[in-house]
């Protein structure tokens, strides 16, 4: 009974190894034609086309990484004094999750740069990238593309 079991196990694992091969070349063949429509919309300076029944147009998609360790915890550390000080649960000062809270310290930087919360924080501005870097936190905004039929 075992051996037929591993048998079975084996003929799967390899069948599973393959389709994952095949869906990993699949999927670099995709990024390569994700990033040819990106340079396209590029090089007619816009954000979106239409074309053939679909729209296709840029999406950002911005994450924030720990860019100097010291810099985060000192800025957590006011941010929690602070918290703590006005009375409210020191989470509101905690900029970490499992990774960095990304609408927090979004909304941390334009609140210290004086946005209003419906202004959009433009995350390669230099004033933007300077109040990230006293957290210690780059902003990283990666430009994909989305398609959908219309």
């Amino acid at each position: 009974m075992l051996k037929e079991t591993i048998a079975l196990y084996n003929k799967v694992r390899d069948a599973r190894a393959s389709l994952e091969k095949q869906a990993s070349a699949l999927k670099d063949k995709e990024e390569e034609l994700k990033a040819s429509m990106l340079a396209e919309l590029n090089a007619v300076g816009v954000d979106s086309i239409s074309e053939s029944g679909y729209t296709i147009f840029k999406k950002h998609n911005i994450r924030a990484e720990i860019a100097d360790h010291a810099s985060l915890q000192e800025a957590m550390y006011q941010l929690m004094t602070q918290a703590k000080a006005e009375g409210r649960p020191l989470q509101d000062g905690l900029l970490l999750q499992r990774t960095v809270a990304k609408t927090t310290v979004i909304d941390l930087i334009a609140s210290r740069l004086g946005l209003n919360a419906d202004e959009d924080l433009d995350v390669n501005a230099q004033n933007t990238i300077d109040e990230a870097n006293k957290l210690g936190i780059r902003l990283v905004d990666k430009i994909d593309v989305s398609i959908r039929k219309k």
